[in-house]
């Protein structure tokens, strides 16, 4: 609303005359129904994308006032936006995290757009790292943030006072905010482990723990983020006969939901029938509650009904939402129940989806229950999350920042009973040093997977053999706009890889229509003809030089050669 209705007015004021709008696909229904509501006159001006994406960014004619487009959308054009000076007079990002890494395909591509004006949303300006609000502030203003390097003595006290005269923060209670919201009660519910799940939680960390430190050297920060999320599966139910202490918890509070008419929404990280949100659909369901959901499987054209239905039908009980898909972004104020069934690892990203219910145009009290299991790793990782969430008011509303707000490898091993491999001079910690060039395929292949792994993706296949059918790795994830699959294929070889094998993994690409796109790893370079076969295809290739630079990024490994 603020963003908008301050558009209108700088274009009434004849110092803009035109708009370029970029959100998750997620969100294009929803900026389209607030400039509706806040700039009718607008809505015969606006436009979206048809197939020539080109050619719409470019559309700067006297009848086309608004451009609204995904990032995803802008994203594909990052190479052509690179070589292309593309002008508009107020460029606006909404959840401005999406571009938190500097060196994503969708960051560079957003800097990429010039704006005499630009703005950036987002109640996260800072998830992990001060280096996330700093890419940030690449695209609001990068002359503020050139050359600075929070990692230096005093560079976090830099970064704040650089980006303070460019932050916009509206809080409650300011006296310039005049909103008044219902009262937000928060509670860190513990839960105690069913006898059931008690024994099976138990008898994996023990034999995990156990294992990792077998492996001594070899184990990474993946492997402890693997044994993590296994246990909090465990914690949210039991994998052998489906008994969950959280599900117990939730059909008692749903008594009350359904007895007051009220409504909730239940987010979680996993989606599966097994341990997520269709497991705990079925639960409910079961007792006789309407649930609806929405997560990365629900298809984006039917997302827009579930929300109307949701806030609209006082026959649903329920929304089950998936943190990747309904995080951000969404009003869903009929809801005045938040149940996080599981925790996220970042307090930013828990908060967001509470704001989902406890947002302007909410006029009941919202009741929070945040559930953590006792004595397991979520009770850990609790402390963990209240510890960054001081952090968050460091250094975005205090005159103190901290220095970094990612866990480091010391920590991360400390949540159980493992032990830390010491660092080594001129490394980074957490990652070991290799060289391309001493391994085997098989071995290449599997340092990609572990790549990917490192990017959270919620599934990464190490398929191998030769029967894979062209997919050495197939690494699956729920972004805003549904489920991501990418077919990866690996070419561990000393001569550049020419476009006879680019055009066959395309083949892969498009023999099945649940791939969203491929991706060439090499472990040498690209031909010309190659690079340009791929050009403007749902194909990446990533060549030696660009796969050294993403293993350091990740914290995979530095590569010496």
């Amino acid at each position: 609303m603020q963003a908008i209705l301050a558009a209108r007015l700088l274009w009434r004021e004849k110092r803009i005359e035109n708009i370029l709008i970029i959100c998750p696909k997620s969100l294009l229904g929803n900026w389209k129904r607030e400039i509706a509501k806040w700039w009718p006159d607008a809505m015969t001006h606006l436009r979206e994308p048809g197939p020539d994406k080109q050619w719409f960014l470019r559309l700067a004619t006297s009848n086309v006032l608004i451009k609204l487009i995904n990032y995803e959308a802008v994203a594909r054009e990052k190479e052509w936006l690179g070589e292309n000076l593309i002008k508009h007079d107020l460029v606006i990002i909404d959840e401005a995290q999406r571009i938190k890494n500097a060196d994503s395909k969708t960051a560079v591509a957003v800097k990429c757009l010039e704006g005499k004006r630009c703005w950036a949303l987002t109640g996260t300006p800072l998830e992990n790292r001060i280096d996330d609000l700093i890419s940030i502030m690449g695209f609001v203003h990068a002359r503020a943030v050139s050359g600075l390097d929070p990692d230096l003595p005093g560079g976090s006290e830099r970064v704040r006072r650089a980006v303070k005269p460019y932050i916009l923060r509206r809080r409650l209670g300011d006296p310039e905010v005049s909103i008044q919201l219902p009262e937000k009660i928060e509670q860190d519910l513990e839960v105690d482990l069913t006898q059931e799940q008690r024994d099976e939680y138990d008898h994996v960390e023990r034999e995990r723990v156990m294992q990792l430190n077998a492996e001594g050297d070899t184990v990474t920060v993946q492997h402890v983020f693997a044994l993590i999320r296994a246990l909090v599966q465990i914690c949210n139910f039991d994998r052998i006969n489906g008994k969950s202490a959280k599900l117990d918890y939730l059909l008692e509070a749903f008594e009350h939901i359904e007895e007051t008419g009220k409504k909730a929404l239940v987010f979680s990280q996993f989606v599966s029938d097994d341990f997520g949100l269709k497991r705990v659909a079925r639960g409910l369901e079961e007792a006789s509650y309407r649930v609806m959901e929405l997560h990365g499987e629900v298809p984006p054209r039917k997302r827009d009904e579930i929300i109307s239905r949701f806030n609209e039908s006082p026959a649903e009980h329920a929304l089950l939402v998936n943190y990747a898909v309904g995080g951000v972004g969404l009003n869903l104020q009929a809801a005045s129940y938040v149940f996080l069934f599981d925790r996220w690892w970042n307090p930013a990203v828990e908060d967001q989806a509470v704001k989902r219910a406890h947002r302007y145009g909410q006029k009941n009290p919202v009741i929070v229950r945040r559930f953590y299991c006792k004595n397991t790793i979520e009770e850990r990782i609790l402390e963990v999350l209240r510890k960054k969430r001081r952090l968050f008011r460091e250094v975005i509303d205090e005159d103190r920042p901290h220095e970094a707000m990612g866990l480091t490898e010391e920590e991360l091993f400390k949540l159980f009973d493992l032990k830390v491999r010491p660092r080594r001079a001129g490394t980074i910690p957490g990652r070991p040093q290799l060289r391309i060039g001493n391994l085997s395929p098989e071995e290449f292949e599997k340092l990609v997977a572990d790549l990917y792994r490192a990017q959270e993706y919620d599934r990464v296949d190490h398929m191998g053999g030769s029967g894979d059918g062209g997919i050495d790795v197939l690494a699956e994830r729920s972004t805003p706009s549904g489920l991501e699959r990418i077919v990866i294929q690996c070419k561990h070889m000393s001569s550049p890889i020419g476009p006879e094998i680019v055009r066959s993994h395309w083949g892969v690409v498009t023999s099945d229509s649940s791939f969203t796109a491929g991706v060439i790893v090499a472990s040498s370079t690209f031909s010309r003809d190659a690079l340009a076969f791929a050009r403007d295809k749902r194909l990446e290739l990533i060549d030696r030089q660009r796969l050294k630079e993403l293993l350091r990024q990740y914290r995979v490994a530095d590569v010496t050669d």
